[in-house]
């Protein structure tokens, strides 16, 4: 679910001891470091914020190191 058909997951110990990129964040971003607003709730948008600032930024990063 974290890719299309023709992508590639990315998966390592970096990311929460062997999580995939996408999931490392989505966890993170849903326990609270997504809440943009401070309400202590992390809604549609914030996640959606939130996963695309940290997950292709990620991924570049980690693509860049091998």
């Amino acid at each position: 679910m974290s890719c299309l058909p023709e992508e590639t997951s990315l998966e390592g110990k970096e990311w929460g001891g062997g999580h995939g990129v996408f999931s490392y964040y989505f966890l993170n971003g849903i326990t609270g470091l997504a809440d943009q607003d401070g309400d202590g709730q992390v809604n549609l948008k914030e996640i959606e914020r939130y996963l695309e600032d940290h997950v292709p930024e990620a991924a570049l990063q980690h693509n860049n190191h091998i």
